[in-house]
C-alpha cells in the first residue's frame, strides 16, 4: 500500500526502527488496517 498525506507523518521501516514501523488505519472510530513499514520512499 502507498500512502500520502498533505501533512508530514513520520514513519521508518520496521527493521530499522521498529517503535517507528507500525501503523494503523482508522476510519470513523474502527480500526480498518494494520501494518509494518517495509520501504519509506520521500
Amino acid at each position: 500500500m502507498r500512502l500520502e498525506s498533505p501533512e508530514p507523518f513520520v514513519l521508518e521501516p520496521f527493521k530499522e526502527y521498529p517503535y517507528l514501523g507500525r501503523f494503523t488505519l482508522r476510519d470513523e472510530g474502527k480500526t480498518i488496517a494494520i501494518g509494518k513499514v517495509l520501504k519509506v520512499v520521500e
